[in-house]
């Protein structure tokens, strides 16, 4: 399956989990441990396979991307407060949590794009690794979606308005990915750069969002279980791929 393709599907993950709170309103339990399950799949797999496999080839080349990886989100966070959002308050009742919501959407829509060049990276060196990549990044779209669509719906915005702003939060990670596309099978000696670029991005995210969104929802252990859960699983499936 193509790179594109793969973060093609894992961006509109977004907008079905903006499609999961049209069913039913998700637990703090399910919130909590789902966020943390995301996150251990997310972390094993940027340093047992991303940072591995980039280490492997080249130390310094894994040093400096991972490091260049998580510095670009952070300069990409300090950026996300200064952003209005005025033009799309129509109807909003809560102002502030809507713009949290907002604040969250674009978050994720700016991060999305180095995971989908994190799919080509992965799928360039060994295709399995690119699936792998596309799964775990699917799966911790799903509660970003939820994350994206719930403050803007308890802020007075429809639910068309939530499923439209998460579904558009995601469509940045096939473009991503088509970055990779061009730049990768004409500079395979990016590759262990890239590898390790990927893994500072999904290390960041993790520690800096997903972590302490699961947290939010005060479950006692529900995210230490996802996270051991997603550990465990981002093993096994390693062994299968």
């Amino acid at each position: 399956m193509h790179p594109i393709l793969l973060a093609l599907i894992a961006g509109l993950c977004t907008g079905l989990g903006a499609l999961i709170i049209f069913i039913f309103k998700p637990t703090k339990v399910f919130m909590s441990t789902s966020i943390g399950f995301a996150s251990g799949i997310m972390l094993t797999l940027a340093f047992t396979g991303l940072l591995q496999e980039s280490m492997e080839i080249s130390y310094l080349s894994a040093i400096i991307g991972f490091a260049l990886g998580a510095l670009l989100m952070l300069i990409l966070d300090s950026l996300l407060p200064h952003i209005k959002f005025s033009f799309l308050e129509k109807g909003i009742i809560d102002k502030t949590r809507f713009k949290t919501a907002m604040l969250i959407a674009i978050g994720m829509a700016l991060h999305n794009m180095p995971e989908g060049f994190a799919v080509s990276a992965g799928f360039y060196h060994l295709p399995a690794l690119g699936l792998l990549i596309a799964v775990a990044i699917a799966l911790h779209n799903i509660p970003e979606g939820i994350a994206i669509a719930l403050p803007i719906i308890s802020a007075g915005g429809s639910r068309k308005k939530a499923f439209i702003i998460s579904f558009l939060s995601g469509l940045s990670e096939p473009l991503g990915a088509v970055i990779g596309v061009l730049l990768l099978p004409f500079a395979l000696g990016l590759i262990p750069l890239a590898l390790a670029f990927a893994a500072g991005v999904m290390v960041y995210l993790t520690i800096d969002e997903l972590l302490p969104m699961a947290r939010c929802y005060k479950h006692p252990h529900g995210m230490g279980f996802g996270v051991i859960a997603g550990c465990v699983v981002a093993m096994l499936i390693s062994t299968i791929i």
